[in-house]
């Protein structure tokens, strides 16, 4: 029998999305829970995306939907930039706009690739909608460790 996380699904499943997902540099982990109770996790997901697109320059994330406890849903993601240079900034801007917009959020610099990969996958594991945003050459896998000395 596959070893279990804490909510009873397979570990080894969570882990392999989450490695899927460490092979991409990501550079904010974000949760959203929105202030106008929402249900339909793929439209959501695209809201939020075309928003982070458009107004932040985001060229790709990956976006799990979680059921909220007090009903709707909400949405943890990690997210990609093409150009990084003030992350801090970019950090409360997005607070501050998707807050307003939306409602509760986290959001925080992505320090940890595997934490957060594996944290995001724990709801990919649980049987929730889970979506890739962005055009398909910013999925092309990239060797992180390449040119790095």
């Amino acid at each position: 029998m596959p070893e279990s996380n804490i909510y009873g699904k397979d570990l080894a499943l969570q882990e392999a999305y989450a490695s899927h997902l460490t092979s991409f540099d990501w550079d904010v982990y974000m949760t959203q829970t929105f202030k106008h109770t929402r249900r339909d996790g793929s439209n959501a997901a695209n809201h939020v995306y075309k928003t982070l697109e458009e107004k932040f320059g985001a060229i790709r994330a990956f976006i799990a939907v979680e059921p909220h406890y007090l009903d709707g849903i909400h949405l943890h993601s990690l997210i990609h930039f093409p150009e990084i240079n003030y992350q801090r900034d970019l950090v409360g801007r997005l607070k501050k706009y998707c807050g307003k917009a939306y409602g509760f959020n986290h959001i925080a610099v992505a320090r940890d690739q595997d934490q957060v990969s594996l944290y995001c996958c724990k709801y990919v594991v649980k049987g929730n909608d889970f979506f890739y945003k962005g055009e398909p050459s910013a999925w092309k896998y990239v060797d992180k460790w390449e040119n790095k000395v």
